[in-house]
């Protein structure tokens, strides 16, 4: 069987500390170890796309955008799609995706059905598991010492958009906003600030999930969120993993 991956490789693309260039390449190593039998290749996603005319601006919803890894069987056409991009239900023919070859989606983020309700779309998925942002954040995770929760007081870091645009008014709030491409802080003390915190409220993303989650867990900050609705391939369980609030 001749199996191609399209996956972001080059530093082009726009997150070049992103991590996950890191995991697909790991993706692609692996398989070739489990599945010697089978020939692999693999081609550069953000090259296809320009060989193609493909555009996908920021927030790629078309084929081989760099938030996804397209596994196909050259033979067949057929394909499973990995996914961390923050909105599975794009998929859809007028975004260049045929969904008559596409065997399985292999995701977390992105399964719910509108970013206002958060309501399960009831989708067909193979639950994955999420990720860091960056590579230097995994990096300096490796060695993290766990820190005394010595901030008091409600911070936001991040961009403002949908429910978290009501921040913007609420004065209790200590708020950097990194929208509009205003700087933040680095990731070393954006992480250290967060070891700090005695919980860290995580608001629902465009992906529902968000790296807060997961960048609260490896610092050991307990987490209050609204209750998750996507799946993850190790289970996190509401009021074991995380605080878990009904809205």
């Amino acid at each position: 069987m001749n199996i191609k991956l399209y996956f972001a490789e080059t530093p082009e693309h726009w997150l070049n500390n992103d991590a996950l260039t890191e995991v697909w390449r790991q993706l692609y190593v692996k398989l070739q170890e489990i599945h010697p039998q089978h020939t692999f290749s693999k081609k550069c996603s953000n090259q296809h796309s320009y060989e193609h005319g493909i555009t996908h601006q920021h927030f790629p919803t078309r084929k081989f955008g760099f938030y996804q890894c397209i596994v196909e069987n050259e033979d067949t056409g057929k394909y499973i799609l990995v996914n961390y991009y923050d909105t599975v239900t794009a998929l859809h023919e007028n975004n260049g995706w045929d969904l008559h070859n596409l065997v399985d989606i292999v995701t977390t983020p992105g399964t719910h059905l509108n970013n206002l309700t958060f309501e399960k779309s009831n989708m067909e998925y193979t639950p994955a598991s999420y990720i860091f942002h960056s590579a230097n954040q995994n990096d300096y995770l490796k060695s993290f010492v766990a820190k005394t929760k010595t901030i008091d007081g409600l911070h936001f870091r991040g961009k403002t958009y949908l429910f978290r645009k009501y921040l913007e008014d609420d004065k209790r709030f200590n708020i950097l906003c990194t929208s509009e491409g205003n700087n933040g802080i680095d990731n070393k003390e954006f992480l250290d600030e967060l070891a700090s915190l005695k919980v860290s409220l995580c608001l629902n993303g465009t992906a529902e999930i968000t790296y807060r989650d997961l960048e609260s867990f490896a610092v050991q900050t307990p987490v209050i969120r609204p209750t998750l609705t996507c799946k993850f391939h190790n289970e996190l369980v509401p009021n074991y993993h995380y605080i878990a609030v009904d809205l």
